[in-house]
């Protein structure tokens, strides 16, 4: 047995299968966080150890594999969706890796443990402005450690995608070079040490200095009809039953006291011929019960006059009928979505909602896949808006990955998030990452109304400020650390 593991290629092999599992359970259909620490270290272990490029070309298909198996299901029905988006994800986090391969070698000394951590950080910032978001994010694991959480305020959540990567090559630093020197091997060691303890402190302070919740309004949320119940076969929902359990929801909110109800995306699916007798419906329903409503609608394309592209839209109702806001879905899922919708231009309303009690919020709403995207959300949505509607539609492969996802947009911007979905978690957070409540269909069903009383406080963060430079300070310092390492070295040898 000593003798199997003093086999350094057997024990190259050995972490590659353990760091390969650990990818599969660190982030989205399964979710272990402490995977997240460890499946980085064993696969640098393998690179570092294989030598021959053609065993490290090997992770390509290995974490195209892996990622198929992790995202199971992800795409629906899809399985060209599920292959897509699994398959992507899985192989743009093989780029560090590589990296890390080519240049690490030729760098020594503390700046050859930045190549890695950098290269991530920079794949999930670049992974953001595809269609496909950086869906596959090590941070997303990290959702539930709040003093972490908190440096999404300051750099943005790619630095904590760096400070989870990053023990992988101190630790294969000091592998390296204890027996040359315990003291230069241990030096990055206390470096992490010191920031890790920082980022922790930091943390640790804003969530005690957080401002009671004393401006809060009551809210609710519900999803719209159980398709499956009557529905499965068909495109549409007849209008009556749409009004109907839609009337019924928003009655139980405001007699259990709530200002604002927040439904679903496509809570309700109607035809194009039946969206204004909706709409009516929606208006009467706001102004008899004295509240306001939010609700995700599909539009059905059956005249042909959009081309046969459906709608997907998020409507605003105040108490007094009036239609506070319209929004179409900007962010459709790559193939799962995108041949058969309208793409909205991308301009996100932000407006200020009177409640019936005479309090103002000023709200703002995407749908689902929109606030998977960091930038969008930041960019769209502006410095004074405190409650952040998002109206979804999950299903069990992405359930627990969306809220760990969605919940950082309430960090880098400060604001309070609503997240209503279908067959899904009902969540709010508020803008330090803190869960007020959560319910799953799977318990609570569907068309059950639940109440939660959100703080409606903004609290300003530095990523909200400055966010589009501090995105790019990940590649730019990628480069500019293998840069600097590469000129110094040819200048050293010279």
């Amino acid at each position: 047995m000593k003798k199997f593991f003093k086999n350094k290629e057997v024990l190259a092999w050995l972490a590659l299968l353990v760091g390969m599992a650990g990818f599969v359970f660190c982030n989205g259909r399964w979710s272990i966080p402490v995977t997240a620490w460890i499946w980085p270290v064993c696969i640098l272990y393998f690179v570092r150890k294989s030598g021959k490029f053609w065993k490290v070309a090997l992770l390509l298909p290995l974490f195209f594999l892996a990622a198929f198996v992790k995202w199971y299901g992800v795409g629906g029905d899809s399985f060209f969706g599920w292959f897509l988006l699994g398959g992507v994800n899985g192989g743009v986090y093989c780029i560090p890796f590589f990296i890390d391969y080519f240049f690490a070698k030729r760098i020594e000394g503390f700046k050859k443990t930045l190549i890695l951590p950098f290269s991530f950080a920079s794949v999930d910032f670049l992974m953001s402005l595809s269609p496909v978001s950086s869906a596959d994010t090590i941070a997303a694991s990290q959702a539930g450690n709040l003093p972490l959480m908190q440096l999404a305020s300051l750099l943005g959540v790619y630095a904590i995608t760096f400070l989870v990567v990053w023990p992988a090559p101190l630790l294969l630093h000091v592998i390296e070079r204890y027996k040359e020197s315990a003291k230069i091997a241990g030096f990055p060691i206390k470096v992490y040490a010191l920031v890790m303890a920082a980022v922790l402190l930091f943390g640790g302070i804003r969530l005690a200095a957080a401002p009671a919740d004393t401006l809060t309004v009551k809210t609710a949320m519900t999803t719209g009809i159980e398709i499956g119940a009557f529905y499965e076969d068909s495109e549409t929902i007849p209008v009556e039953d749409c009004i109907r359990s839609m009337q019924t929801s928003v009655k139980t909110a405001a007699d259990g006291g709530a200002e604002l109800i927040l439904f679903n995306e496509e809570a309700f699916t109607l035809s194009d011929t039946d969206q204004e007798r909706m709409m009516d419906a929606l208006k009467q329903v706001a102004i008899d019960n004295n509240i306001a409503i939010a609700t995700g609608l599909e539009i059905e394309d059956t005249d042909n006059s959009r081309g046969g592209l459906g709608e997907n839209k998020l409507y605003i109702i105040e108490p007094s009928g009036n239609i506070l806001l319209e929004y179409d879905k900007t962010k459709l899922v790559p193939v799962v979505e995108s041949s058969g919708y309208i793409k909205s231009s991308g301009n996100v309303p932000n407006e200020t909602l009177t409640l019936a009690s005479g309090k103002k919020i000023k709200v703002a709403g995407v749908i689902c896949m929109d606030a998977s995207f960091t930038g969008f959300v930041r960019d769209h949505i502006e410095k004074d808006t405190q409650v952040f509607l998002v109206p979804a539609w999950d299903w069990e492969p992405i359930d627990n990955y969306q809220n760990n996802w969605v919940v950082y947009r309430s960090v880098e911007n400060g604001f309070t998030t609503m997240y209503c979905t279908y067959d899904g978690s009902l969540a709010t957070f508020d803008a330090y990452g803190r869960s007020i409540v959560k319910y799953d269909t799977d318990v609570i069903g569907y068309e059950n109304v639940v109440f939660a009383d959100i703080p409606t406080q903004r609290t300003a963060t530095l990523y909200k400020a400055c966010g589009p430079v501090i995105d790019w300070c990940y590649p730019a310092c990628l480069i500019g650390v293998i840069a600097f390492s590469l000129i110094a070295k040819k200048r050293k040898g010279a």
